[in-house]
């Protein structure tokens, strides 16, 4: 039991001491969307409450930062977990926004996002919401 305890514990020492290559870009290659989804399932499927929409952002990108993931790949990892009329509606957002194919930056997915599922409005109505609690 003691020798089982000691490989463990050395072995997770490596793997600290070689920066943990799940989470390591620079030594291991970039993060892969399958090595982000064994660890983080949040998927959006719409939503007429705008603040699941927040949520699911927020949520989104610490999950991101936690796991370390390349910003350059943020939008592809978080797009990936949008599910049925959502994923149709980025499809059609992503050809207007970048016709060349060229990437699309976090900002301006998360813009988007806003637009449609957490407008303006809605966003004032929870600031004053928010203001009037005591």
């Amino acid at each position: 039991m003691a020798v089982v305890m000691q490989a463990t514990t050395e072995a997770l020492g490596n793997q600290i001491n070689q920066g943990n290559h799940g989470n390591n870009n620079d030594e291991c290659g970039p993060m892969t969307l399958a090595t982000f989804l064994k660890v983080h399932h949040l998927t959006f499927r719409g939503t007429s409450i705008p603040t699941d929409a927040d949520n699911w952002i927020q949520a989104m990108e610490r999950a991101l930062q936690a796991q370390q993931v390349p910003e350059e790949q943020w939008v592809e990892f978080g797009t990936y977990q949008l599910q049925g009329e959502d994923q149709y509606w980025w499809q059609g957002t992503r050809r207007i926004l970048q016709p060349d194919g060229a990437a699309v930056p976090w900002e301006v997915f998360r813009a988007e996002f806003y637009k449609k599922y957490f407008s303006n409005s809605a966003r004032n109505a929870k600031e004053l919401e928010l203001m009037q609690l005591k």
